[in-house]
């Protein structure tokens, strides 16, 4: 079973509530199985371990709701959300090269399994994912919150994509606009 950080469970029904209000939040899990339902409107223990599928259930719920476009902002916003809220000030100091030999770091403290590797070769970088199993909709939804970061930083348009290599990894690449 892969497992996620209760703390993304937790800040993704937080923004939800902040951006969309609690009407949308009861809106999306109606959309979720009963599990899910139930795990989001208790209290989600930020320090605990929980089954990554209450997190992909939630997302595939989101997309249900408000259709792909909608989906694309909101992980989008997740990651500028963040970026206001608490990492702001440490990502002024931040640049792309700093990157990849913290990106697995970061990936382990919210994911016990798997792998996050980045790779730089401008205007290319690429990050990916290895040993753990992400559906279309997680993977798009990592994806365009990776997206955020990276024009955050770059203070630049990026265009991007995914492509697998085996149910469980995928890589995702972001090439930047002139």
């Amino acid at each position: 079973m892969q497992q996620i950080k209760g703390n993304l469970l937790f800040s993704k029904r937080k923004l939800v509530l902040e951006r969309y209000g609690e009407k949308a939040l009861a809106d999306i899990l109606s959309n979720a199985r009963q599990d899910t339902r139930t795990l989001f409107m208790g209290i989600i223990d930020t320090k605990a371990w929980y089954d990554n599928e209450f997190y992909a259930d939630f997302q595939r719920a989101f997309d249900k709701t408000f259709g792909r476009d909608e989906f694309i902002r909101m992980s989008a916003c997740t990651m500028e959300h963040q970026l206001q809220k608490y990492y702001g000030w440490v990502f002024r100091f931040v640049t792309l090269e700093m990157v990849p030999p913290r990106a697995n770091e970061f990936w382990r403290k919210m994911h016990p399994s798997g792998e996050l590797k980045c790779e730089i070769n401008r205007p290319e970088v690429s990050f990916s994912v290895k040993g753990f199993s992400l559906d279309d909709i997680q993977a798009i939804g990592l994806m365009y919150y990776i997206k955020g970061f990276i024009e955050h930083v770059e203070k630049k348009r990026h265009i991007c994509s995914f492509r697998r290599s085996g149910k469980m990894d995928i890589t995702f690449t972001f090439l930047a606009e002139h």
